[in-house]
């Protein structure tokens, strides 16, 4: 007889319980990096640990991030067309016309658990793409049980990173605050939609570029958000409100747009990880 093995993901244990059933325990890593997805197993099982593979049950006790996607799309795939390291990474695919369309990787164990952390993940673009409308890449969502707003009862991007066009075509990352946010901030006198530009760096196109945010997590006027592309620092904004005061914090990474060409949008995501201090470019 033939018996079925699983491989587990990072940081869990298969443990048999007094009453013969079995458990697969989740133990954070020690040190700097909590979490972090390479790819190299050949599907997406790090974003799910120390959750099921496809199954995300956000708010379980056994849940850690997932995929989520919506509009017309693909689903994400781990592919050997690109990689940042090893030989994998994951391919987000959408087809983004007159139809919000995106497919998304989050993770909301490790902010759950430490509201001071750094996310990082690599990217690459193949094509330089037009942003005729509006898009989302990389950014925080909080979850309240009191607030109801647009499009899920509660579940908001607070902070976001959307793609740009320069006047001469050239993509570029902006930090916005969610136009349909009810809720007063960032700064204590605030209320409504803020875009933050810079002229510093632009997204490269066939070429791997690393993004990393540093995100204190807090529902008053005591958090913060720092942005930095390869390095270079981009957004910095402090004693701020990064989530709804009753709420939590998640981290995606996205393809998530409208009126994006060409068609189809293809962008490539390898090595992410949270770490409870700036990461490195060896991971």
């Amino acid at each position: 007889m033939e018996i079925a093995r699983i491989t587990l993901a990072a940081n869990t244990n298969v443990v048999t319980n007094p009453d013969g059933t079995v458990s697969i325990i989740y133990t954070p890593p020690t040190g700097k990096v909590l979490w972090r997805a390479g790819h190299e197993t050949g599907d997406l099982r790090e974003w799910y640990s120390p959750g099921v593979l496809g199954q995300p049950n956000a708010g379980s006790p056994n849940s850690g991030g997932g995929e989520y996607d919506s509009g017309s799309y693909s689903p994400i795939s781990v592919v050997t067309d690109q990689a940042h390291s090893g030989s994998h990474s994951a391919k987000m695919m959408i087809n983004a016309a007159t139809t919000a369309s995106g497919v998304r990787l989050a993770r909301w164990l490790e902010p759950s658990l430490n509201p001071d952390l750094f996310y990082s993940v690599w990217l690459y673009f193949p094509v330089n793409y037009q942003f005729q409308n509006w898009s989302n890449i990389f950014g925080f969502k909080s979850k309240s049980p009191s607030a109801i707003t647009l499009p899920s009862p509660g579940t908001d991007p607070f902070f976001y990173l959307t793609m740009r066009n320069r006047p001469n075509g050239n993509m570029y990352l902006r930090l916005e605050w969610w136009n349909q946010l009810t809720i007063i901030g960032p700064l204590s006198t605030q209320v409504g939609y803020r875009v933050y530009e810079q002229t510093l760096m632009d997204v490269p196109v066939g070429k791997w570029f690393k993004v990393e945010a540093h995100h204190i997590s807090a529902g008053d006027f005591t958090g913060g958000i720092t942005i930095w592309q390869d390095d270079i620092q981009l957004f910095d904004l402090q004693n701020i409100r990064t989530r709804y005061p009753d709420g939590d914090t998640s981290w995606q990474v996205n393809l998530y747009g409208q009126n994006i060409l060409p068609q189809p949008t293809i962008c490539y995501v390898d090595d992410a990880a949270i770490s409870t201090d700036r990461i490195s470019n060896s991971i």
